[in-house]
């Protein structure tokens, strides 16, 4: 029942009823699903049923709440606290529930496939929103001017309210399609996702998202890297950016040293000015623009380093290392690898791939604090322990050589974003 309610308390997240849907509109509902989900997940932790994995990652998240609150109370912000903690113990929330509920290999099967769903209903709405010029709701498209000229750009509801947000919601889906069309054995299947896929990569064009069309380039070349190995590699990308390239969106082709691009790396000189003046506890958690002439970070390192300091990243950046680096091992490495289910090793390709596709969006659009974000953390932390039979970085703590290199990866990325930021300032 707890699971069951899981996916609910997604779609609920993803199609936002709540907020176009007439008798429901304006109700709480999402936060009456997620305190029906705790209630269903507590009973099954009582019972026994249910049983919260031991993972580094338990820890990371705890602290990085405790980062948020603590960018806050550094300042006596009291009411920053307040609003802090309240909208960012909703991602602590649904990273347990996701690690808690998932624990099979059929769970994760089917919340993908509801996820699957719920990204080709925000297609279809897309679509819908573009050629009628409103979807579901009545919800009108965005428009960006481009030279002389609009661009239209769809957008959905709550979360996805923004067309870069949206394009990331359809990117992630795309190992999982990819992994369906190539390796299923059911031709029908094979068939469906095929035939959901089509308007789910046209809605992402329609979002005329840059940091989208990236994020799937990435995704998928990462994805053919895991599943192809030798030369043929380099071919298949080749072949993938032959493909992409030429069907970018409009704004994909501005100039790498136009305003727009410009304007990115002033904000990470914010962002690097911020966390010169609070290196420990950062200037808050979402007071980056308060600082920045209310511009975006453009950067998500940069946006959680500027705003929790460097205690704050740390846990932040540990999410990322250590959940990566576990199902890079889960899935690669021979002392750990399930050589007797190659469905649940293929799973775990495609959640590393989309992943990293997610990164690297996030170097250029400040998603540092998204719950897609965390989703996929959750995500690819059950995925590790499935993979793996429980044996990849197993434990409330991590291992002091993992502390040590998280660490170094912390001031080494503080200072390669330093050192980018001023020699792109000096090129402009």
């Amino acid at each position: 029942m707890g699971f069951i309610i899981l996916l609910f308390y997604i779609a609920v997240i993803y199609i936002r009823p709540q907020e176009w849907i007439g008798f429901i509109k304006g109700m709480p509902l999402l936060d009456v699903v997620a305190i029906v989900n705790i209630f269903f997940l507590l009973m099954g932790l009582r019972t026994g049923r249910l049983k919260l994995p031991r993972v580094p990652e338990n820890i990371l998240m705890l602290g990085l709440l405790i980062a948020v609150c603590m960018s806050h109370i550094a300042h006596t912000y009291f009411y920053g606290l307040i609003f802090s903690f309240q909208e960012f113990v909703t991602y602590v929330v649904l990273y347990f529930i996701i690690v808690i509920s998932v624990d099979s290999e059929n769970k994760l099967k089917r919340l993908l496939q509801v996820l699957l769903s719920l990204t080709f209903i925000l297609a279809i709405h897309s679509i819908i929103q573009f050629h009628t010029g409103s979807g579901f709701g009545g919800l009108e498209p965005i428009f960006t001017r481009l030279g002389e000229t609009m661009v239209t750009r769809v957008v959905a509801y709550g979360i996805f309210n923004d067309s870069n947000d949206l394009a990331l919601a359809f990117v992630i889906m795309v190992p999982f399609i990819l992994m369906t069309i190539t390796s299923a054995k059911s031709l029908v299947e094979k068939i469906v996702v095929a035939g959901i896929s089509c308007p789910i990569f046209y809605a992402l064009w329609l979002t005329n998202s840059r940091g989208g069309l990236l994020a799937l380039l990435v995704t998928v070349v990462v994805y053919f890297r895991n599943r192809i190995k030798g030369a043929k590699w380099i071919f298949v990308t080749l072949i993938i950016a032959a493909v992409i390239v030429p069907v970018l969106p409009s704004r994909f082709t501005q100039t790498l040293f136009g305003e727009s691009s410009l304007g990115r790396v002033i904000s990470w000189g914010y962002g690097n000015q911020m966390f010169k003046a609070n290196p420990v506890f950062g200037v808050g958690f979402k007071m980056f623009t308060e600082f920045a002439d209310w511009r975006s970070a453009h950067n998500s390192f940069v946006n959680t380093y500027a705003e929790l300091g460097f205690f704050g990243y740390f846990f932040w950046l540990g999410l990322i290392f250590v959940s990566l680096l576990g199902l890079y091992k889960a899935i690669f490495d021979k002392e750990y690898v399930n050589t007797t289910n190659r469905r649940l090793v293929r799973y775990g390709e495609a959640i590393f791939a989309s992943l990293v596709g997610f990164l690297a969006c996030g170097f250029f659009l400040t998603r540092s604090f998204n719950v897609v974000f965390f989703m996929l953390i959750a995500i690819t932390v059950r995925t590790r322990l499935l993979v793996s039979a429980n044996k990849v970085f197993v434990g409330d703590v991590m291992p002091g050589y993992l502390t040590k290199r998280l660490f170094l990866m912390c001031v080494g990325s503080i200072l390669f974003m330093y050192v980018l930021t001023r020699l792109l300032l000096k090129m402009y």
